[in-house]
This record gives structure tokens, sequence and C-alpha cells, in this order.
């Protein structure tokens, strides 16, 4: 029996001019091209509907501003509910608006460095202070100014400027609060100003209580402080110190000058210095800095552990031997 195979394929249609072969192709493009058309319009679309919006969401996002009177609306609102940085905030953006007078605006930067004060940013409630005052010196809130403007100096612990706003306020000379632009000494061109003395003691009391006093509070460090200062309140102590600092400074100039710091036994000794110093920071900050010691607590153990620090009675006895009993009696005299 044959094998017979099966032909699948469609006979070839020999092509007729007249049957419109030429028009379907024509309508073809025509489809694409409208096609195209409309996915060009639809993109163009979008893209204008996009466009039209970006203005309105840099608009919500903040391009409208709020007016004058809503800003200072809103500021003594948030101050009123305890919202400090909000509150401050409001003021700022008010007083950009060009929001009152002079008078206004010391006022102004009064309620913010109260608000500053009270959030214990006590640097930025200086600024306000201090901004303040060189708007306008309003005798209704300059008490209050001086008064905060000295607490703020006292919990920074800046002694020293709390010296000198003391003596520009409260002094009736003029003159009182230049004081610490006297010059003390000079070196080169470089003039010491009584300022810069009281800066340079505070200075190196601060670092001294960096290393010793790191387990103190901060209520027992600043107390330390205050009595490490008054050991420099005489002339001859202050003196002795400017001799020293001055002393210091000039040696410090002469080791620049003969490069002494690129000598290669000094360069490892300045970094050993430094590992050092950075490893002491470390534990002070992250070991003792942890733990604040106050004098109640070593009261409180020296109480619960006095067996430790009671030595038992004891009695000494010694003799001294002499010639007679009339010896004996001169020495009792004596």
């Amino acid at each position: 029996m044959s094998e017979q195979k099966l032909d699948f394929s469609l006979p070839e249609r020999e092509p007729n001019p007249g049957s419109g072969g030429g028009a379907a192709k024509g309508l073809l493009m025509a489809m694409l091209a409208l096609l195209c058309v409309n996915v060009a319009a639809t993109l163009s679309k979008g893209r204008s509907s996009t466009d039209s919006t970006e203005p309105l969401k840099s608009s919500a996002r903040g391009g409208a501003k709020l007016s004058a009177k809503s800003l200072k609306d809103l500021a003594m609102r948030t101050e009123k509910q305890g919202l400090a940085e909000v509150s401050a905030a409001a003021w700022m953006e008010y007083l950009e608006q060009g929001g009152g007078s002079d008078n206004e605006a010391a006022k102004i930067w009064y309620r913010v460095g109260k608000l500053h004060q009270d959030a214990g940013n006590h640097a930025e409630a200086l600024n306000s202070y201090y901004r303040s005052e060189s708007f306008a010196k309003v005798s209704e809130i300059q008490t209050e100014i001086a008064r905060r403007t000295q607490e703020c100096l006292e919990a920074m612990g800046k002694f020293a400027a709390l010296k000198y706003d003391l003596a520009e306020r409260v002094s009736l000379d003029k003159k009182a609060g230049k004081a610490g632009e006297d010059v003390v000494a000079e070196i080169g061109a470089q003039q010491i100003t009584m300022a810069d003395l009281d800066k340079r003691i505070e200075a190196t009391i601060e670092n001294q209580l960096a290393r010793f006093g790191a387990m103190m509070s901060e209520a027992d460090r600043k107390r330390q402080k205050e009595q490490m200062l008054k050991r420099f309140s005489s002339a001859p102590q202050r003196l002795q110190f400017l001799q020293q600092m001055i002393g210091e400074e000039a040696l410090y100039r002469r080791a620049r000058e003969t490069k002494l710091p690129e000598d290669g036994e000094i360069r490892d000794l300045l970094r050993a210095s430094e590992r050092r110093l950075l490893a002491q920071q470390v534990i002070a900050r992250e070991v003792t800095g942890a733990v604040n010691l106050t004098g109640t607590d070593l009261v409180n153990h020296y109480k619960a552990n006095l067996g430790q620090y009671k030595e038992p009675a004891r009695a000494q006895a010694s003799h001294i031997q002499l010639e007679n009993e009339d010896a004996a009696k001169a020495v009792q005299k004596k």
C-alpha cells in the first residue's frame, strides 16, 4: 500500500489589478497614521495636565504665605500651648514680613528669648535678648532682660562674661562696660586684654574640671568652678597667671619658628599625647560622664559605711627621764 502525503498549502492567487490591493494598503497606512496621532494627542494631554497641576502642588507646599496677622495669631496661640520651637519660628516669619515697629520688634525678640530659655537653649536665648536691646531698649522689659541674661550666662558657666555684663548694666560709669578692653600685655603685635585674660583663666579651670570633675553633677561642677575662680580674684594671682600665659605663648612661638613640630621625635610625642588625650576623653564622656555623684550621695555613702572609716580607740604614752624632781617641775612649767 503506497504512502500518501497530505498537502496543506494553498494555491497562490494571481494578483488582480482590478481587485483593489493598492487601496487596502493605503487604508492600512491611514489607520496607522490615525493611531499615531491619537497616541501623540494623549501624551500631549498628559503633559499639559501635569504642567498645569505643578504650580498648584508648589503653592500647596508653601508657595502661599500667611498674612502678618495670621502669623502673629499663630505665634501667640502656639506660645500659649507651650510649643516653643513652633512659636519662635512663627514670630521669626512675622518679623521677616516687616511686622511692627522697632519697639514691637524688641518685645518680640524678648518673647522669643523667653521661649528659648524655657526650653533650655541658653545660647539662642542670649542671642534673642541682645537682638531685642539692639532694636530698642524698652523700659518695661529692660529689668527682665537683664535678669534673664544673667541667668543664661550663669547656666552656661560664662562667669567672665557675666562679670562684664553686670558691670555694664549696673555701674553708673559708662566706661565700666568697656573695662574688659583694657590691654594688660602685648606679645609682638598681639594684644591681650583683660577680657582675654579672664577667658583664658576660665578655660583653664574648665579643662581641669573636665579631667578631674567628670563624675560631678552639673550643679556641683558649677559650684566648684566658682570657687576656683575666686582664687584668681586678687591682683597677685592674676598677674602670676598672666606671666605664665605670656611665657607659654613666647615658648610656643619659638618652637614654631625653629620648626620643632617637624622633628621626628617631637611628632611621635605629639601623636602619643593625642592618643592619650582622646582615650581620656572617651573614658570621661562614656564612662565617668554617666555617673554623677552629688554631695548628698557622698554623705549617704559615708553614713552607710561608718565602720570602714572608724578607727579603734588607742593611746600613746611617752616618758622623759630627768635627773631630779626639780628638773621635772621646770619642764612641766615650760
